[in-house]
């Protein structure tokens, strides 16, 4: 069953449009809804190479700061 969802999951990805570049995967926006922020954090996964913004990932600081230090992989790809 995982790896059914997975399977869509990338579906749905493939097919959305959207510019991979500058807007999140998980969102799709190029800023987060409501964010007041100046600047945006972003992690780009190190398999499917797609840009996440970091609040969308809802990652504790600690987490973060393992994945900006080591390779990291999406929800999609781990």
């Amino acid at each position: 069953m995982a790896h059914e969802r997975k399977m869509m999951a990338l579906q749905i990805l493939e097919a959305s449009v959207f510019d991979e570049a500058n807007n999140c995967a998980m969102c799709s926006l190029a800023k987060p809804a409501g964010s007041v922020r100046p600047v945006i954090n972003w992690i780009q996964c190190d398999m499917c190479k797609r840009w996440y913004h970091e609040c969308c990932l809802g990652m504790s600081k600690a987490k973060l700061t393992q994945a900006r230090a080591n390779m990291w992989n999406c929800v999609v790809c781990s």
